[in-house]
């Protein structure tokens, strides 16, 4: 199925259409999915992954203009940090990457071999 509603911007689509086969068979991509970062439940310890992948902790963001603000890249590396504290693996997408597929892909695939491997070790 090539359409998504839970997509919130076109580049996000894109984004999916990309990876959707790069999973090995049986594990399948989620839009939207919310990944807890506090271990105790407290609710707004969270994140939205754009996609993922909860079978193998895998978490794909594309990250728009709104994360080009320097007060908002420190959030987001920070949050990486935190999913792989996790043993989530992440990738962040800009606009750049997206351009380069080939580099994209390379980093995605990267991640799938990881979290297959037992978890993140970055």
């Amino acid at each position: 199925a090539l359409a998504d509603t839970g997509a919130q911007s076109p580049r996000e689509t894109l984004l999916r259409l990309y990876v959707r086969d790069a999973l090995p068979p049986g594990f399948h991509w989620t839009s939207q999915v919310t990944v807890r970062l506090d271990p105790d439940g407290r609710p707004w310890k969270h994140l939205i992954a754009d996609l993922a992948c909860e079978e193998l902790k895998i978490a794909l963001f594309y990250d728009g203009s709104y994360h080009r603000a320097e007060e908002r890249r420190s959030i987001d590396f920070s949050q990486v940090q935190q999913l792989r504290a996790l043993g989530w693996e992440a990738v962040r997408v800009d606009a750049a990457l997206m351009r380069d597929v080939a580099e994209m892909m390379e980093q995605v695939t990267a991640s799938i071999a990881r979290a297959r491997d037992g978890g993140s070790g970055s």
